[in-house]
Formats: structure tokens, C-alpha cells, sequence
């Protein structure tokens, strides 16, 4: 009898629900810093108080395929996540305004930044041009009909443990160097309110769930085995 009490008892513990918070959430993060790398001067930091334009690409009549950077702090994200939960992205895109641009197309490729320690105060070419993974995805910008206009990157393959520091940095640059494919987009510095942002559908949700309905039917099976086993000793 002690035996089917103790089995009822832990059968009435399986069936209280174990408290997990699943959280859904989308935000839009507007750009923390941005920053164009200029080749023809390798040295200098062009992050002006009245700069307007990121270039990005070969211009053709300069040398040098011109990259940006923009960092993003998703800081806000990741202090939500609590102990025994982690982070988990559906959809991240990232986008920009495109202000103008050769009249000859092409591709433009976002690409995660190797670093998230930089400042755009002081980041020039030499110490940052190319410092970036392979390209996340690819947008084709037309000629002149592409100017103001928006235009948006999925960066949905990153990792959600790239944004557990806080920071995000991503890089837009052209490929292959050489070719004329020459864009600007606007830097936050401009203050016309069209500065790139980043949008993040995501869930924090805990780390393992307890599979509940399996521990019923795992002590429901002992309970039946020992009934069983019972009434064969009482018929013999």
C-alpha cells in the first residue's frame, strides 16, 4: 500500500506545470555608429559631423573599392536573456537608404563585421578595410531609377552567439573589386532620419524543456506494472 501511495504522490508532482517563459518580440534598432573606409587617403577617419553620404563600391574615376561599416547595439536583446534561457532569431534584415549611384548596376553585399571593437571616430582603411566575413546575402541596385529608395539585406543566417557581446557590426561593399559599381547611402551623421536599422524577430525561450506528458506515462507504466504484479502474487 505504501508503495501505491508513494507512486500516486509522484504522479501528482508530474502533473504540476513546470514554469518556462517562452518571449516573442520583433524591434527595429537604429544604427549606434556608421562609417565610410576611404582608400585614397588609407589614414584618415572620415566620420565628419556633416558627413552625408557611406560610399560603397569602385567609383571608376578614383581608385580603391570604398567599403562602409555600421555597428548596431543589440545590448537591449540580449539583457533580457535570463538564466537557463537563450536567444533564438526567426528573421533579421538590415537596411539602408540608398541616396544615389553609377549609371552601371550591380550587387551589393552585406558581410558580418570580424570585430565589434572599432569606433567610428578613429576607424580608418588601413586598420579596418576588409574586416569582415564572406558575403551574407546580395541585393542588384539598378542605375540612376534606384536612387531614395530603401534597400534591405536577410541576415537571418547569423548566429544568434554573435550578438551575445552586445554588438553587431555589419560591412557593405561590392564585389569584384575593379568593376564601376558605385553607391551612397546615408550616414546617420546627415540628420535627414533615414539612417540604416535592423530589424530582429526573435523568441527567448528556455534552454531544455521537461517532456511533462513523458514522465506521466513513464510513471503511469510503473504504476500498472506494480498492479500487475500484485494480483499475480495474490493468485498464487
Amino acid at each position: 500500500m505504501r508503495k501505491f501511495i508513494i507512486l500516486f504522490i509522484l504522479v501528482g508532482f508530474s502533473l504540476i506545470p513546470v514554469k518556462t517563459r517562452c518571449y516573442s518580440a520583433a524591434t527595429q534598432l537604429i544604427v549606434d555608429q556608421d562609417v565610410g573606409l576611404n582608400p585614397n587617403n588609407p589614414d584618415t577617419n572620415y566620420n565628419w559631423s556633416t558627413l552625408r553620404y557611406l560610399w560603397v563600391g569602385y567609383p571608376g574615376w578614383r581608385d580603391g573599392n570604398y567599403e562602409s561599416m555600421f555597428g548596431f547595439d543589440v545590448s537591449s536583446i540580449v539583457s533580457q536573456i535570463g538564466q537557463g534561457e537563450t536567444l533564438r532569431i526567426n528573421s533579421m534584415t538590415f537596411s539602408a537608404y540608398h541616396n544615389s549611384a553609377t549609371n552601371k548596376p550591380g550587387n551589393v553585399e552585406v558581410a558580418l563585421g570580424n570585430t565589434d571593437n572599432w569606433d567610428d571616430d578613429v576607424v580608418t582603411w588601413n586598420s579596418s578595410y576588409g574586416d569582415h566575413g564572406q558575403s551574407i546575402d546580395s541585393v542588384y541596385i539598378n542605375g540612376n531609377p534606384s536612387w531614395y529608395q530603401w534597400y534591405e539585406w536577410n541576415v537571418s543566417s547569423i548566429t544568434p552567439d554573435e550578438l551575445l557581446d552586445g554588438y553587431l557590426t555589419l560591412y557593405l561593399f561590392t564585389q569584384p573589386e575593379g568593376e564601376t559599381n558605385w553607391h551612397n547611402f546615408e550616414a546617420s551623421e546627415y540628420g535627414a532620419h533615414n539612417e540604416a536599422y535592423l530589424t530582429i524577430d526573435y523568441d527567448i525561450v528556455p534552454d531544455n524543456t521537461v517532456p511533462i506528458p513523458g514522465a506521466v506515462w513513464l510513471l503511469g507504466s510503473g504504476l500498472f506494472g506494480l498492479v500487475v504484479a500484485r494480483r499475480k502474487k495474490r493468485s498464487v
